[in-house]
């Protein structure tokens, strides 16, 4: 897969909204060559899980997806993020706290979560 200027762009703004919301930064290897953009370490009560952030490309631009797996399902896989191109770093930064509240209460419904958290 072929990444553009643009899809870089995107990438490195959304990485910083999830850096400063939390997120771990992911390699600069990571960065340059797949899709993850971001990862974060969840306490359940099986121990720690980690979520991760995609930016995958689509047609019209690009869609942020998540990736948790509990119980053998990935409960991010109704979360994601439309980004059309040209979509400034401001732009992105409104978009990413509703994002991170929906995929944070998808977590947090996941059944080890849930019993982490009572």
């Amino acid at each position: 897969m072929q990444f553009t200027p643009e899809y870089y762009a995107a990438k490195q703004a959304i990485a910083a909204h999830l850096i400063a919301n939390g997120w771990a930064a992911v390699s600069q290897l990571d960065m340059e060559i797949c899709c993850v953009v971001a990862r974060l370490d969840v306490e359940t009560i099986v121990g720690s899980k980690t979520a991760s952030l995609s930016l995958e490309p689509r047609s019209s631009g690009f869609q942020l997806v998540g990736n948790y797996i509990s119980e053998g399902d990935n409960v991010l896989r109704t979360d994601w993020l439309n980004v059309p191109e040209g979509m400034s770093s401001e732009q992105i930064a409104e978009k990413i706290p509703a994002f991170l509240a929906a995929v944070n209460k998808s977590i947090d419904q996941s059944y080890a979560r849930r019993l982490f958290l009572r």
